[in-house]
């Protein structure tokens, strides 16, 4: 009797063991797939944001586009419009030095556009003994009868004035007899100096349009090496720069 008591305590030991681990093991799977479940909750989550995410950078993209295609044809037609005004105001300026030109050519006998203005040429020999920079009687005299008549032009053809410079040419000959001046270049810059201060002593032009430049020897008007071409060479030329016509009503 007793024999049978300890098989049915063994077999109860048995069966409670089996049971509990078979609770165990129904516990632990049922843990498993709630992780799972969770994982795969947030792993759709996520795949739903980067999708809302790329569809946002989509729009972007072609918002992006379209900005940069209203941009360009901004930047196209503008392109247009400048070149549009340059070649007007171009024309309008060449058409201005032209006919300034003719002007200056038939009251003065001698004109010649030079670039984006026109040069009226002084003799420097009339002007200025050899190697000097002080103005002479003789040139006083030829620098107001130009004053006059240029003003005279510019008056009648009612012409503006972007800027007036003074051009000194010397010829090729080394500085012997000036103790001031030690080359070409800066007895070119003495003498356009000198004509711009009496120009302005005589008034009538704007202070601030004028200008010097010094070109020495490097534009000669004939390159022969001769007593006459160097004569031709050595001069002062008021460079006159037309304005375009103002395009004010």
């Amino acid at each position: 009797m007793r024999v049978n008591t300890k098989i049915f305590l063994v077999a109860g030991l048995m069966l409670a063991a089996a049971l509990a681990a078979g609770c165990k093991a129904a516990d632990t799977a049922g843990e498993d797939e709630y992780v799972y479940k969770k994982h795969w909750e947030k792993s759709q989550a996520e795949k739903a944001a980067l999708e809302a995410d790329l569809d946002r950078l989509r729009a972007e993209k072609i918002k992006a586009r379209a900005e940069l295609m209203r941009l360009r044809e901004g930047a196209e037609r503008a392109e247009q419009e400048r070149e549009k005004y340059w070649a007007a105001e171009l024309g309008d300026r060449e058409t201005e030095i032209r006919r300034l030109e003719r002007a200056l050519a038939d009251v003065l006998g001698g004109a010649a556009i030079r670039g984006n203005g026109v040069a009226v040429p002084l003799d420097a020999d009339i002007l200025f003994d050899s190697g000097k920079t002080v103005i002479k009687k003789e040139g006083k005299i030829a620098l107001q009868k130009l004053h006059e008549k240029v003003k005279e032009v510019l008056v009648a053809g009612k012409f503006e004035i972007e800027y007036i410079r003074i051009d000194g040419h010397t010829d090729t000959d080394p500085i012997r007899s000036s103790r001031e001046y030690k080359d070409n270049w800066m007895l070119g810059a003495g003498r356009a100096n000198a004509v711009r201060a009496y120009l302005e002593e005589l008034g009538g032009w704007a202070d601030d349009k004028l200008y010097i430049a010094s070109y020495a020897y490097s534009q000669p008007v004939n390159p022969a090496d001769t007593k006459e071409a160097k004569s031709a060479n050595r001069r002062v030329e008021i460079f006159i720069v037309p304005a375009p016509p103002s395009q004010e009503p």
